[in-house]
């Protein structure tokens, strides 16, 4: 059911990806808003992004410098601008229409020779976060980052290796590294005896003698460079330019071919609905300000957070929504009205209890549905979806499930495969627990955890440690070891790594 993966997209999506939309609260009557968005693909049959589905039947679709790429060019995981209109259903959902969806990768090109760094983790001793320079970049990807190759081929976390070719979507953290939310492997590229890349940042140490500047540490050498949308004379320092070129003979600096403005998407004196995702940056705690991809967020009057116990920081993902105002000189503020965390993908593995091919309930997907410790839970299961073999289980299967959750309930996934018996998993963002009842909530199912023990980076933690943990990362990780009796043996959080995708 997967679409060949196309080659990933555009230039014209500001690399201090600006805004996000939003719908507003619960009315009952659909208001529309103007809106600009930006965030992670979650989902298709028209697209989820930041908990809002957007139908794009009337929408221009820019990818990689093809503004007449279709939706097949999208996919799960890559980090886009949606601009349109949203509006809130009966049912308090989100629902927009995309007039035009933008999506430019961070950088795409070789891994640097020595730079790569791969943490395991101590109980499967498999690669658990692998670290690597692209063109002077770092690029973080763990196991929640979604991977692909041009050839469709397999490839995954535990495959990075030095030299290969990598394009990467993600979002930058608080030390200026890229966290991939999707890695495309360039083979068909790898097989080319010239290769061009692509980088994108601010200008800095401009140097018009000789033709040079630097992004992010990366020398680019401009000589013979054709300029888009921008003439050379416009270069300055802090102007944000994406420069694809091919890597002199020593591989340290980027011979520009072609320089271009970055599209922000934002117009001067405008204000939106918007959402926000990224990871905090510049968190100063007096004024309750940081920063999230560029943006400067205004927290001092923000009216919720969730988790309830979430703790801001440098560091942590969060999705933040509010009212993006941009100034007559093109700056933007995002006055927050809510924060929450964001990041991990869902896991699933449980037996498989019914399917629905019919598209009755839902027209652009097949339903799976997942027997998890007693309970029911439906996946989306469509064109994205990743099947092994090309073909749905059957029921009675056991299957191993990653997804992502839009934001609105939905569960879509992206990787669906049979596996051998083993351990009933679920895991996901909660809800809500009770202490006095002994339950934990996810995807809005109430779960008995009175016969489990807490886990929390793999020991056993006091309590108050444990659900001050489960208030602040938002995620846990249920289990009925083998064999499953449909009674969860144990509640697992994991405080160690900050990012997740």
């Amino acid at each position: 059911m997967k679409h060949p993966f196309q080659k990933a997209l555009l230039p014209a999506l500001i690399g201090s990806i600006f805004a996000l939309s939003a719908c507003g609260g619960g009315s009952s009557e659909p208001t529309a808003n103007k809106t600009l968005t930006t965030g992670v693909i979650t989902g298709f049959g028209s697209v989820y992004v930041n908990g809002c589905k957007y139908e794009t039947d009337s929408a221009s679709i820019d990818a990689d410098d093809n503004p007449s790429a279709s939706q097949d060019d999208l996919a799960i995981g890559m980090v886009v601008t949606v601009s349109g209109s949203t509006s809130t259903d009966a049912n308090g959902q989100c629902i927009g229409t995309a007039d035009r969806i933008i999506y430019d990768n961070e950088v795409e090109g070789p891994v640097a020779a020595g730079s790569l760094q791969t943490t395991t983790d101590p109980v499967t001793g498999l690669p658990s976060e692998v670290t690597v320079m692209i063109l002077g970049q770092t690029v973080r990807m763990n196991a929640d980052t979604r991977f692909e190759s041009e050839s469709d081929t397999a490839y995954g976390l535990g495959d990075v290796a030095e030299g290969d070719i990598l394009e990467v979507s993600g979002l930058m953290d608080d030390s200026g590294a890229i966290v991939a939310t999707m890695v495309e492997l360039q083979d068909h590229k790898m097989q080319q005896a010239q290769h061009e890349y692509e980088l994108k940042g601010k200008v800095a140490a401009l140097d018009t003698t000789t033709m040079t500047f630097e992004i992010n540490g990366m020398p680019v050498d401009y000589t013979n460079a054709r300029f888009d949308d921008m003439s050379m004379n416009d270069l300055m320092n802090g102007y944000y330019v994406e420069v694809k070129g091919e890597l002199n003979a020593s591989g340290d600096t980027l011979v520009a071919t072609k320089i271009e403005a970055e599209d922000n998407g934002m117009e001067k004196g405008e204000h939106y609905d918007s959402e926000l995702e990224g990871v905090i940056s510049n968190y100063d705690p007096d004024n309750r300000t940081f920063t999230l991809q560029g943006v400067t967020v205004d927290a001092s009057n923000v009216q919720e957070i969730k988790p309830a116990g979430l703790v801001l920081g440098d560091g942590l993902r969060v999705e933040v929504e509010g009212k993006l105002v941009v100034a007559d000189d093109g700056t933007a503020r995002l006055i927050a009205r809510e924060i929450k965390r964001k990041g991990e993908k869902i896991k699933i593995q449980a037996t498989v209890t019914a399917i629905d091919t019919s598209r009755e309930l839902d027209p652009s997907a097949d339903l799976v549905t997942l027997g998890v410790f007693g309970k029911a839970i439906t996946v989306r299961v469509n064109e994205q979806t990743e099947l092994k073999y090309g073909m749905l289980p059957s029921v009675g299967d056991f299957v191993e499930v990653e997804a992502f959750d839009d934001g609105s309930g939905v569960i879509n996934a992206y990787e669906l495969k049979p596996e051998d018996m083993d351990d009933a998993e679920l895991k996901g963002p909660v809800d809500s627990y009770d202490l006095d009842n002994m339950t934990i909530t996810l995807f809005g199912i109430s779960f008995d955890i009175s016969m489990a023990y807490m886990s929390m980076d793999h020991m056993i933690p006091p309590p108050a440690d444990f659900w001050s943990a489960i208030d602040g990362q938002g995620y846990a990780k249920l289990v009925d070891e083998y064999p499953a009796d449909g009674v969860i043996d144990k509640v697992e959080v994991e405080v160690e790594s900050e990012d997740h995708d």
